[in-house]
């Protein structure tokens, strides 16, 4: 059932193509492998990402874990973004079918998370950071632990950034993080939190995750965790924020006696003094609920540019890179037809592309709704996302790059696949960081 929820042509990338720096290659096996690495830093090759991406559903899951996507990077600093859509043909109904997805560095476990389907479908999402000292396999695995036989994996995408500076600031931490003086051995500078401390959270904001930043432009991307409730079900609202503006919010549906996960994606600028930036959750409905990780990669860009209609363009100088565009969608409501709720144009360059939407359901009676969301980046490259909707909302993330070289209409559409007239989206953000250095391995 999978692919059919699509509304999109899905054209197959060019095979084995190689222009201007970027290196693309087709592959018919369900897992994508190949080496890759950064050429040396500087002007015309900061950013360096390997992306690599598989449009090929894989067999049905077991407990035996099933590779989706695999790569090779180079020694070095490296954040990492990964998601892929869990497809559930089985329906409704206890046991809920589930999927245990993992990130692995070799054999070493950098994410992982569990994805309850609740219907047809979820998507997940796995970030790490991590400095390899030797040439390193990572992989995307997921796995069904229980054996329900009704278990898919598809779009499965993963983004790997080379890293002039990496900042891990323990839990808890009050110091401000502050990235070193702009050079191209010293960019890009990441901030990777991490919280492992449950955090109860009630009806008002509650904070589950906070670091002090340096003034500057920052890209953003998180995860939050929610632990299984004991007692009903649960609606959450997340926030990411500072004392000034908000950032970027969504909400999740706690189902009870199950995990779930919100994600957050945003851009932002900073004043002249550091300032705290945090992420806040709320209770909205339920008994209880329990925040069980944080997950944010925060990334110091040198320029941020705010697609507006026009050709948004990154301009390339030593002071200039890295640099993001971004655009933001207004509140739309969702029909059985795809819409677009953001859109960037994007001069001639090539990027990576992550988009977030947060869908929410005036359903009184908080009923399950198929949502599905496309991120269009060109011709035969988009990215997709999947999720049923239940209680009072959930959000979705999903992944692209565009390698061309050309220019391009980045467009995240969504549909309300249940023709329910009861989900609108809240808020949509599309970031599109212009790459040095692209190396694009998919099917």
């Amino acid at each position: 059932m999978a692919k059919r929820h699509i509304r999109l042509q899905a054209l197959v990338i060019a095979a084995a193509t190689c222009i201007a720096g970027i290196t693309s290659v087709a592959a018919a096996s369900s897992a994508v492998a190949v080496s890759t690495a950064c050429p040396a830093p500087a002007l015309a090759t900061v950013p360096c990402v390997v992306a690599a991406q598989n449009n090929t559903s894989s067999p049905t899951l077991t407990p035996t874990p099933t590779h989706l996507v695999t790569t090779s990077v180079g020694a070095g600093r490296y954040s990492i973004v990964a998601s892929a859509v869990i497809f559930n043909s089985s329906g409704t109904g206890e046991p809920l079918p589930f999927a245990y997805c993992t990130l692995k560095a070799g054999g070493a476990l950098l994410d992982q998370t569990v994805a309850y389907t609740i219907d047809q479908a979820t998507t997940v999402t796995l970030l790490a950071a991590a400095n390899f000292t030797a040439t390193t396999r990572l992989t995307i695995s997921c796995a069904d632990p229980r054996g329900f036989a009704s278990l898919t994996a598809d779009y499965a995408r993963l983004q790997a950034t080379r890293l002039g500076t990496l900042r891990q600031p323990a839990e808890g931490t009050s110091k401000a993080v502050k990235c070193p003086h702009a050079t191209f051995a010293s960019i890009p500078c990441a901030i990777q939190v991490q919280t492992s401390t449950p955090v109860a959270i009630g009806g008002s904001p509650t904070p589950v995750a906070t670091v002090e930043l340096e003034p500057g432009l920052y890209t953003m991307i998180g995860r939050v965790a929610f632990r299984a409730t004991s007692s009903g079900s649960a609606n959450v609202a997340c926030m990411s924020d500072n004392a000034v503006i908000g950032l970027s919010e969504g909400t999740a549906f706690v189902l009870q006696g199950k995990t779930a996960a919100l994600s957050l994606g945003t851009s932002f600028a900073l004043g002249a003094s550091p300032q705290p930036v945090e992420v806040t959750c709320s209770l909205l409905g339920g008994p209880q609920a329990t925040v069980a990780s944080v997950r944010l990669t925060i990334v110091r860009v040198a320029t941020l540019v705010r697609a507006t209609g026009a050709q948004a363009k990154c301009p390339l100088k030593r002071t200039t890179v890295p640099c993001a565009i971004t655009a933001q969608g207004g509140a739309s409501t969702l029909t059985s037809t795809h819409s677009v709720v953001a859109e960037a144009k994007v001069a001639a360059g090539d990027y990576v592309v992550s988009a977030a939407v947060s869908v929410e359901s005036d359903d009184p009676a908080g009923g399950f709704h198929f949502v599905d969301c496309a991120l269009v980046t060109g011709a035969g490259e988009f990215g997709g996302a999947f999720e049923v909707v239940g209680g009072q909302g959930a959000t979705l993330f999903m992944l692209d790059v565009h390698t061309n070289g050309k220019k391009a209409d980045v467009t995240l559409s969504c549909a309300d696949d249940s023709g329910s007239g009861q989900l609108s989206v809240t808020e949509a953000e599309i970031t599109a960081t212009r790459v040095g250095s692209l190396s694009s391995i998919g099917s």
